[in-house]
């Protein structure tokens, strides 16, 4: 028997069936590292060099005499993605009031300047000094600077991209062009020691099963950090789909998961990290679109660019990443402002928001887009990417850098849009009397 060895050469032993699994794991941990590096380093790479091909509609046009209100010019603004600001200076940038809108626009001749778009004073309403003038309808001079122009040209409006799948919606941005509040929304709610784990989380861990357990927030907490979403939702798809098929769980996919984390802390930056998770997160569903990233979900959800939305929209993107298909707005309101709610309780919490801001932003109210950009013309799209397909095969998905310039005026696409909408109600209630 091994105790009758003598000692030195059982300590040897001892040291041999210890030291073994050690070197073996090490080993196996070297190449899995190896091995998962060269796909992150692929996949981190083509995202980076990867330009999602554009479809663009009609250049807007500004000119006096044509029939758009103040907030029409405001709404084309947004989809053309400006930001509203106190003073604009710099290109993209506008301020508004009640019969003027200043510009500085992104190209063209009047690039860099400041354009002003007036109206004519409304008539005031009958009722006295109390009463409100209506807002004007129609551009009445358009001004660059002091000079009077005829019109100015503004960049044609982004209509969708062509992502693959199809019926995918994304809006890739950098890291600086998304708001503060908004990466601090999603830092609040989905992981707040971020900057400080390296992939995983073991005190987070420890700590969402200690808040589950005694019920202490109104709200579950889960252990998963944002690398590790990204982690399984952007390199393991393929074994996320098999367990939403089959309804079980894999251990080895989570150690996979846990893994490539680790992995991908050390060959991207936490910048690059939360930039990619907040372009690839997966925030529901419209009508037959998946909307991806937080941009895109700011058009959807508000019909907004994302640099115009308040801290209330924010932390309601936000809320919506633990399930979308019950936190949306489009599904319920009151799920909404619920989750809304939680996410800006968490982003006091956290240090992001004061008590005055808490209490702002709860009463404001959730005022969700009837229609969003991305959605005013899918057929549209549809056919401009099958005809892409047709005449040049393969184009979309080896280009590097590919934009679509079409004609589609999106102010006769709203019209159109709220004409039939309009006729086919006039045609019910015609029909419903006809059949009493």
């Amino acid at each position: 028997m091994w105790w009758w060895l003598p000692r030195r050469r059982w300590t040897r032993l001892l040291a041999a069936v210890l030291v073994t699994p050690v070197f073996l794991g090490a080993a196996w941990a070297g190449y899995d590292y190896g091995r998962y590096s060269v796909v992150v380093d692929e996949r981190l790479h083509g995202e980076r060099v990867r330009a999602i091909p554009r479809v663009y509609g009609r250049p807007l046009t500004l000119r006096a005499g044509l029939a758009l209100s103040a907030d029409d010019v405001i709404q084309r603004l947004n989809d053309l993605g400006y930001t509203a600001k106190a003073a604009p200076r710099d290109g993209g940038e506008f301020s508004a009031m009640l019969a003027a809108v200043t510009i500085v626009p992104r190209g063209g001749r009047l690039a860099g300047r400041d354009v002003h778009i007036e109206w004519a004073a409304a008539p005031v309403r009958s009722g006295g000094a109390s009463a409100t003038a209506a807002p004007p309808a129609t551009i009445a001079r358009v001004l660059a600077g002091d000079t009077r122009v005829a019109e100015v040209a503004l960049d044609p409006p982004l209509l969708s991209a062509l992502a693959t799948p199809a019926r995918e919606r994304r809006r890739r941005v950098p890291l600086a062009a998304i708001p503060p509040h908004m990466q601090q929304a999603v830092l609040a709610i989905e992981d707040r020691r971020f900057y400080v784990h390296p992939g995983i989380d073991p005190i987070r861990m420890v700590g969402a099963l200690v808040s589950n357990l005694r019920g202490s927030r109104g709200y579950l907490s889960g252990a998963s950090t944002i690398t590790q979403q990204l982690a399984r939702n952007f390199f393991l798809t393929e074994e996320m789909l098999e367990e939403q098929q089959t309804g079980r769980r894999s251990i080895t996919r989570k150690l996979r998961e846990q893994f490539i984390s680790v992995v991908l802390e050390t060959r991207a930056s936490k910048e690059e990290i939360l930039e990619l998770y907040l372009n690839e997160v997966y925030l529901g569903h419209r009508g037959s679109f998946a909307i991806h990233g937080v941009a895109a979900a700011a058009r959807t959800y508000f019909a907004k660019d994302l640099s115009n939305l308040t801290v209330a929209e924010a932390a309601l993107i936000a809320g919506v990443i633990q399930s979308p298909a019950n936190h949306s707005p489009f599904a319920s309101l009151a799920r909404a402002t619920e989750r809304r709610d939680v996410v800006l309780q968490a982003m006091r919490d956290a240090g992001y928001l004061d008590e005055g801001t808490l209490t702002t932003a709860r009463k404001e109210p959730i005022q969700a887009a009837a229609r969003a950009l991305d959605f005013e013309a899918p057929y549209f799209v549809d056919h401009v990417a099958d005809e892409l397909d047709r005449t040049l095969p393969g184009l979309t998905a080896g280009a590097t850098s590919l934009d679509v310039y079409t004609t589609l005026d999106l102010n006769l696409q709203r019209a159109a849009q709220d004409a039939v909408r309009t006729g086919l109600a006039s045609v019910d209630e015609t029909m419903a009397r006809r059949k009493r």
